[in-house]
């Protein structure tokens, strides 16, 4: 039996975003080793949850980001 990884991350956070390069090599070395899972969670959710085309350049941006997380 293949062990699996489970990758949990939400499409609101900036630091998955930032983690991402770290998971794509993780997988890259590991895919014939490891399955891999991926499940969208809603850790940090905004009053008004909107469509993640919407939200992602403010996501993005980690100037603002800092900032607010240094609040």
């Amino acid at each position: 039996m293949t062990p699996t990884l489970y990758y949990c991350y939400d499409a609101y956070c900036g630091w998955c975003y930032g983690f991402s390069p770290v998971i794509r090599r993780i997988f890259e070395e590991y895919r014939g080793q490891l399955a891999f899972d991926v499940l969208s969670g809603g850790m940090i959710l905004p009053e008004k949850p909107q469509p993640i085309g919407i939200i992602a350049p403010y996501i993005r941006e980690p100037i603002r980001q800092w900032k607010r997380i240094l609040e």
